[in-house]
């Protein structure tokens, strides 16, 4: 009977991006508590920064037009003072009003304007590195825009009075309209000095660039990617003994058939593990390239006299060279599953069935045909699979029922 999901270990339903942040987590541990204490120290790093506020109501929602005029969008002309405050000429201006050392480069970075899009209001904000300082910029800053416009709307006057010089009334009217005009301001705010720095704030700065820290970390955990078992770990991880080392043959990042002496002890463990479960044998394998393919190949060649079925779940996933059985021996049957393949069957026929079914996790026909299967055998090539592909053969055999049974161990040498 099958396993159900709830049944599977927890640790072997964990994703890849779960178990390489486990492996990572003391990576990820350092860089949280890095940021966390960077930020609980950027005061003493960068220095106090205190904020303070002038709110400046308009009386006026539109330019100084003496003669008249399309009368424009109230918002607009609100966005326009906004962009005003903050323009050169009134810098300049606030500097000159704040005559403390004061740079326009100081203002350009500490001062913003902000218009309220629902009333005829530009908020003044600056920082500075004193309470006293924030509050004298947000005044001067205040000021310095109501004499600028006022200046504007005086030097607009005195042009439009000039090109009605001859018309004594008109210059009347347009002199008391700039009179009541004015500065276009209505009422400002005076700043208030603040009581408490706006940074740093040692609590919220070490939550901030603590969570930074442990975004980094956890990006550098995935990107490392979940840890290349060892043969050994692999088994230890499959909670099966090893049941032989096999050294294989590598040419050009292939493995090589092997020789009857390589897969020796691989033949005497298989011999004893069918004379005690008497049955197809499932052959998998972990690592890359996979080394199952050369392992079937050499138990098939070393389990002569006896006969042999080497049974493909995927194409091609044995070796692809052909099988010939050592001198007096039967031959080795390569057959490809296809529907109604019966491995009961195939025994009666034969005295030994192995079935390849290539790197573990690839194919769910593998997993289907597990149930006639008499014991599963999981062949580790170096670096013994990553913890992705682990876990996968792992949650399988457990979905169906099953556990590994044993794990030969490949060793490679460059094949001469």
């Amino acid at each position: 009977m099958g396993t159900t999901w709830a049944e599977v270990p927890p640790d072997a339903r964990w994703p890849a991006a779960a178990a390489a942040l486990w492996r990572g987590r003391w990576i990820v541990a350092a860089t949280t508590v890095a940021g966390a204490l960077l930020g609980s120290q950027a005061g003493a790093l960068l220095g106090e920064t205190w904020t303070a506020q002038v709110r400046m109501v308009l009386a006026v929602d539109q330019a100084f037009t003496p003669l008249g005029g399309s009368r424009p969008d109230p918002e607009r002309f609100t966005a326009t003072r906004s962009a005003l405050v903050v323009s050169g000429p009134v810098l300049e201006r606030a500097v000159d009003l704040l005559d403390d050392g004061t740079g326009i480069g100081d203002l350009v970075q500490a001062a913003t304007a902000t218009p309220d899009e629902d009333r005829d209001v530009v908020t003044i904000t600056t920082t500075g590195p004193t309470a006293g300082t924030a509050a004298a910029r947000a005044d001067a800053m205040a000021q310095a825009y109501r004499e600028f416009s006022l200046e504007q709307v005086e030097r607009t006057a005195d042009v439009t009075a000039r090109a009605v010089a001859g018309n004594t009334a008109a210059v009347a009217d347009i002199r008391a309209l700039a009179g009541v005009y004015g500065d276009g301001v209505e009422l400002v705010e005076a700043a208030v000095v603040p009581d408490a720095p706006t940074s740093p704030r040692p609590l919220r700065d070490a939550a901030a660039l603590g969570s930074v820290g442990l975004l980094v970390g956890a990006g550098v955990a995935v990107a490392r990617g979940p840890r290349r078992r060892g043969t050994d770990d692999a088994a230890g991880a499959l909670g099966a003994p090893i049941l032989a080392d096999v050294t294989l043959p590598e040419r050009r990042g292939r493995y090589a058939a092997p020789s009857p002496q390589d897969v020796a002890l691989a033949v005497v463990a298989l011999v004893e593990f069918l004379d005690a479960r008497p049955g197809p044998v499932m052959i998998m394998g972990l690592g890359r390239p996979a080394a199952s393919a050369a392992v079937v190949d050499g138990l098939a060649r070393g389990l002569a006299p006896r006969r042999v079925a080497v049974v493909d779940v995927v194409p091609g996933c044995s070796y692809p060279e052909p099988v010939d059985a050592p001198d007096g021996a039967a031959s080795v049957a390569r057959i490809a599953l296809e529907a109604g393949t019966s491995l009961a069957e195939l025994g009666t026929e034969h005295d030994v069935v192995l079935v390849c079914a290539g790197p573990a996790g690839r194919d769910a026909g593998a997993l289907r045909l597990l149930p006639e299967t008499a014991g599963v055998v999981v062949v580790a090539a170096p670096a013994g699979g990553g913890t992705t592909e682990v876990d996968a053969l792992r949650r399988g055999l457990a979905l169906a029922g099953r556990r590994c049974d044993g794990v030969i161990a490949v060793h490679r040498r460059p094949a001469g």
